[in-house]
């Protein structure tokens, strides 16, 4: 699959690391998941993220807890989610997706 000209979004969905009950600020390594998404967005790998949590403040049933809008194809994308701390040590998982914002040309 070439990834030349697409673009990926990430889900971000709690992990087995995941501490439920607690704010996500309290979550162990938020603070390096949030420096490493600094560091793609600085490069242009990342377009956007943030946090997608439900009225309560906590993350949705499905564990949802953020997304992030990738610069680059869904390859180099799940390379890059690999990469990300937080992943690596399962405070959350990163299910990443091709997006076709062409499809839709107003």
């Amino acid at each position: 699959m070439d990834d030349t000209g697409k673009r990926a979004i990430g889900l971000v969905r709690t992990g087995a690391a995941w501490r439920h009950g607690h704010p996500v600020a309290e979550q162990t390594l938020i603070g390096e998941h949030l420096a490493y998404l600094s560091r793609l967005a600085r490069d242009g790998d990342v377009i956007q993220a943030g946090p997608v949590l439900g009225l309560t403040d906590r993350p949705g049933e499905d564990g949802l807890v953020g997304m992030i809008l990738y610069g680059v194809g869904p390859r180099r994308a799940r390379q890059l989610a690999e990469k990300d701390p937080a992943v690596s040590a399962g405070l959350v998982r990163c299910e990443v997706w091709p997006w076709y914002p062409e499809a839709l040309e107003l």
